[in-house]
């Protein structure tokens, strides 16, 4: 069922494509509110959270891993933040992780930037060398660091699923991705290069594929695309090419763009707009329960 690894050539292909025009301006700035200051469920009743690593190439990869108590093979989500994570910590992610569990959900959440570390007094240089990499002017990757960090971002994903697949409490034909900005590139590039990896379902959220991928994308699972239609970081308009792509593709897609919405659900002001959040998750959760959690499985 699944794919051997890619050959250098086509991993470097990956590379440069994660590195296009559509990867723009990814700051991916701070958008969760602490869970107990917003009021949230700091964790879910009968859930259970351990850390496993897995290898990637030569890197030592971190998965904090949610999981119901009840006994039996889960669907399973594979989650992966943005750019943030980069300077800090993801521990902003966890009451997400914790809301599936409660709806019968594995979550692995896959520190994939833990193959590309970086001392703390050079995270804001290389967050600028990202940037700088990603300008609308130039559709290639010219800083080799940055373009060799995206090769590694995507195996290190790739080998999560397998991770994740292996468990024995998760359903192997049930397992899907869910991307948040900087992540929901990595997720769709997965998809678009991987699509013998068979995933179930993927959630993308204020992300989009990268331009270089269009041409080769043959197939893909359900998906479920989240945007603000005021997102300045990642413009909506990547939302919308990604779902006449998939739609072209004969991909079965679903969207919302939240209208007044900026990058990660904050609006002009900053604040983060609880009501969206909680739609999309309504919405998310509908999603997985019709094409994952109670859909046919795969043969």
């Amino acid at each position: 069922m699944q794919k051997p690894p890619q050959n250098s050539s086509t991993m470097r292909g990956t590379g440069q494509a994660l590195a296009g025009l559509a990867l723009a301006g990814l700051t991916a700035m701070p958008f969760w509110a602490n869970p107990a200051e917003a009021g949230l469920i700091p964790s879910a009743p009968g859930s259970v959270k351990t850390v496993a690593t897995f290898t990637s190439g030569q890197h030592k990869i971190t998965v904090w891993r949610y999981e119901p108590k009840a006994k039996g093979k889960h669907p399973a989500l594979v989650m992966l933040y943005g750019l943030d994570c980069l300077a800090e910590s993801p521990a902003r992610y966890e009451f997400l992780a914790q809301r599936f569990v409660a709806k019968g959900y594995v979550v692995h959440f896959v520190h994939y930037f833990d193959c590309t570390r970086f001392e703390k007094k050079d995270v804001a240089a290389m967050q600028n060398r990202i940037k700088a990499s990603l300008t609308p002017k130039d559709m290639g990757m010219q800083d080799e660091r940055v373009r060799r960090c995206f090769i590694d971002w995507v195996a290190a994903v790739k080998d999560g699923v397998e991770f994740c697949r292996a468990q024995a409490n998760v359903d192997p034909e049930r397992v899907s991705l869910l991307g948040f900005s900087l992540g929901g590139f990595v997720a769709m590039s997965l998809l678009a290069t991987e699509p013998e990896l068979n995933l179930a379902a993927a959630i993308e959220c204020f992300g989009g594929l990268p331009r270089e991928l269009y041409k080769d994308f043959k197939n893909a699972p359900p998906v479920m695309i989240f945007h603000g239609d005021r997102d300045d970081i990642v413009p909506v308009k990547e939302a919308h090419d990604l779902k006449a792509l998939l739609k072209d593709r004969m991909c079965h897609v679903e969207d919302k763009i939240f209208a007044g919405a900026g990058h990660m659900f904050l609006s002009d002001k900053g604040q983060l707009r609880f009501d969206q959040v909680f739609e999309a998750e309504k919405m998310c959760l509908a999603f997985l329960e019709k094409h994952v959690k109670n859909g046919n499985k795969k043969k």
